[in-house]
């Protein structure tokens, strides 16, 4: 190892110490804070961006990116260990790879996506760092959403090659071996931006098509029969939707643009929050406590949410749309498509 890599190893991690700096909460409503500001890591690879971002609960993330550019890598990761500081992540190759979901539970996290063979499903074991590919049930032609909901135990929404429709299949192995899959019948029209589940039987699915509300299908026997959800007509789209127990949030795109949407009894009724940025992920610890992680006129943009308070976090060397978000028990991580960032949980 030659000492310019030394020293851009040890930069890395110094910027991943500064990006956990903490922030604090200010003023009313919205509040913009102006220091200490989170730092921003650059990625490994500027020519492969990365996609997803994922905490295992003791604190390990990884983060991973692809493209079906003609280059010699097209896949590509990283990993933040639990003290701290991003570092490279050997991942399998695909061809035309595309990532679109990542979910954890305990120490594991499944990535999944599509490949020019179909479904594109990949395991990170946070205890070894390591990345495997595992197979996805028959005929998927690519994962949309994942969910995990408990140690080994995981849904996936994949589309089927046959039948056309998105469908519902469970894991209780960490995604070696996966029941069989389930037609979602109501949503053969419908593109699918969110799954989230609390068990094996209980899941919520969220469907969009264009010029009509966000859909939102509930379901308590594993996907065989599902019942729909009253939500605003206001709510052209609905993503980043996670449930534990009955807590639920979520980001919806409404006529007074972005905002936090949260349910405190499993999506029957939902209170709306209207924030200041355009928001792409978010990730709640509480019914009041959330972080946020999307776009502002400057470039990435982070923020806390308290309640219905929310404060900007100062950010960085973070010059471009934050486009996933990810907590731990301890530390949130973000990515954007040639950045990394950390914040501290609190």
């Amino acid at each position: 190892m030659n000492s310019v890599t030394v020293r851009a190893r040890r930069s890395r991690g110094a910027l991943a110490g500064v990006a956990l700096a903490g922030v604090a909460l200010a003023g009313c409503g919205v509040a913009h804070v102006a220091a200490p500001p989170v730092t921003g890591v650059p990625s490994e690879s500027l020519s492969v961006p990365l996609r997803t971002v994922a905490c295992a609960t003791d604190n390990v993330c990884v983060a991973v990116g692809a493209t079906s550019a003609a280059v010699a890598v097209s896949t590509v990761g990283e990993y933040r260990a639990a003290t701290g500081g991003w570092r490279a992540l050997v991942v399998p190759s695909a061809n035309s790879p595309l990532i679109t979901a990542s979910s954890c539970a305990s120490d594991q996290c499944l990535i999944g996506g599509s490949q020019l063979t179909g479904d594109l499903l990949w395991r990170f074991d946070a205890s070894t760092a390591t990345v495997s590919a595992l197979a996805a049930p028959p005929q998927g032609q690519g994962v949309v959403a994942l969910s995990c909901f408990a140690s080994s135990s995981c849904a996936m929404v994949d589309s089927s090659s046959t039948a056309g429709h998105a469908r519902l299949s469970i894991s209780h192995d960490g995604g070696v071996t996966w029941s069989s899959p389930v037609t979602l019948g109501w949503a053969a029209r419908d593109t699918i931006s969110a799954l989230t589940c609390t068990s094996a039987t209980d899941c919520l699915a969220v469907g969009e098509a264009p010029g009509r509300p966000a859909r939102v299908e509930a379901t308590t026997d594993a996907g065989v029969t599902w019942a729909p959800l009253s939500t605003p007509a206001t709510w052209s789209s609905l993503t980043s939707l996670t449930c534990r127990a009955q807590l639920c949030a979520g980001l919806a795109t409404t006529d007074q643009g972005s905002a936090l949407v949260r349910s405190r009894d499993a999506g029957v009724t939902w209170t709306t929050t209207i924030l200041p940025e355009t928001a792409t992920a978010v990730s709640c610890a509480s019914a009041q406590r959330c972080v946020l992680a999307g776009a502002s006129a400057h470039g990435g943009w982070l923020a806390r949410v308290n309640a219905r308070r929310v404060t900007t976090v100062a950010l960085r060397y973070v010059p471009s749309t934050l486009i996933a978000l990810s907590c731990g028990t301890g530390v949130c991580t973000a990515v954007g498509p040639s950045t990394l960032v950390a914040l501290a949980r609190t």
